[in-house]
């Protein structure tokens, strides 16, 4: 799964899981899912204050197996971050990596098209993927879609997003 279906993935999630009965067709939850979204919640990457990046939420626990539309959730906590300035690869290995590596998370190869950090460990014998990624500030045109609507957009600046999640992958190996 790319870095970037992830952190959508579990956004979307985050919105559709309160109190849902697991469903989704051959999905599995791991064992012990309880234990380890209480684990993945404890992991030190969570207490990590990245600089120039306020705390939104998180972490976030999401249960796998609950259906969001055409997706499936996977077992996950996730962490979101207002940035005050567009953080770079470069940046995410300065805030992270010494710490998360302190903590027997190895480095994995990223995944997908966004940039960003992946690590891997097994935790309660699940294969688990830490994916540290941050999205640059943006333009977005705030008119009103229905209406009158001015002839000119009406651009208003999104601060950037920095996420942190771990993920139970069942069907890798790190």
């Amino acid at each position: 799964m790319r870095t970037g279906a992830v952190v959508l993935l579990l956004m979307g999630a985050l919105a559709a899981c309160g109190g849902e009965a697991p469903s989704g067709p051959g999905c599995q939850a791991p064992p012990n899912e309880s234990k380890l979204l209480d684990d993945y919640a404890a992991d030190p990457v969570f207490g990590v204050q990245p600089p120039d990046a306020r705390k939104v939420s998180g972490p976030e626990r999401i249960r796998a197996c609950v259906a969001n539309g055409e997706d499936v959730s996977s077992a996950a906590a996730i962490q979101r971050f207002e940035l005050t300035r567009d953080y770079r690869r470069d940046d995410l290995v300065a805030a992270y990596d010494q710490a998360v590596r302190s903590r027997g998370w190895a480095a994995a190869s990223p995944d997908g098209p966004v940039a960003g950090l992946r690590y891997c460990k097994r935790i309660r014998g699940v294969t688990s993927f830490l994916n540290i990624t941050a999205h640059d500030s943006r333009a977005v045109d705030v008119r009103a879609s229905t209406g009158a609507r001015p002839s000119e957009p009406v651009l208003q600046t999104r601060p950037g997003e920095l996420f942190v999640s771990i993920t139970a992958v069942l069907t890798a190996d790190c």
